[in-house]
């Protein structure tokens, strides 16, 4: 085989001579918007295992707030004030559990869940606003130097001066 055959020819390599490679043809601007869409695909996937771990640490705290134990000791106001032993919780069982105002722990899920989809929208949505900004300057850009080829080769084409 020939080390051109042998030259790797998976997608990340040709990723890479897709952004990286040496073209005659490719402008500068179409490299920093290669750069640009990778750096976006990067905050994207960070931003995702942000929210992730962002609902875990709710679904976390609101089942610590269902199992938090109540006061040993109940202090009872009537003639005079007078201690005695507060009623024990309950078992609080993995399969139901309660949070203090009486939602159940199918409702922490979807709190969780619906939190980490939130966030992992509004952040694609912050991101493609961002993406469709630099692709505006960019587009500016590459017609500003088109104008100004033009406007070098434009006479030599035509007959107008």
């Amino acid at each position: 085989m020939s080390s051109q055959a042998r030259r790797g020819t998976g997608r990340l390599s040709r990723l890479a001579r897709l952004l990286l490679g040496r073209n005659e043809l490719r402008r500068p601007a179409d490299r920093v918007e290669g750069c640009v869409v990778v750096a976006l695909s990067a905050a994207l996937l960070t931003a995702a295992v942000m929210a992730a771990f962002l609902a875990a640490h709710l679904y976390r705290s609101q089942h610590a707030a269902a199992a938090r134990p109540r006061p040993a000791v109940e202090v009872v106001a009537q003639a005079g004030p007078v201690v005695r032993p507060a009623p024990a919780p309950a078992a609080v069982t993995r399969a139901s559990w309660r949070l203090p105002n009486g939602a159940r722990r199918s409702d922490a899920l979807t709190n969780a869940v619906v939190v980490a989809v939130a966030t992992t929208a509004g952040a694609g949505v912050f991101l493609l606003l961002s993406y469709c900004l630099c692709r505006l300057a960019l587009e500016r850009h590459r017609l500003g130097q088109w104008e100004s080829a033009w406007a070098a080769t434009g006479p030599r084409w035509t007959r107008r001066q």
